[in-house]
């Protein structure tokens, strides 16, 4: 898998319990993959940026139908 370049940042805060949760689930997807440099940004992108997007094009159809 190609190395992700930053090119922005975003800081976003979470409560302790979705905290705990993506720290688990960057742990136990670092020891699946067994890629030690994986973090939880990586995680972000492959998992919550594609429905962002789903998400996106629907508002925007809805926009355009309106």
């Amino acid at each position: 898998m190609a190395r992700h370049v930053k090119k922005n940042e975003f800081k976003v805060s979470l409560d302790d319990a979705d905290a705990a949760a993506l720290r688990e689930l960057t742990r136990l997807e670092r020891d699946l993959r067994r890629d030690p440099e994986l973090g939880a940004a990586t995680l972000l992108r492959e998992y919550a940026m594609p429905r962002v997007r789903e998400r996106l094009a629907e508002l925007k159809a809805e926009a355009v139908n309106a």
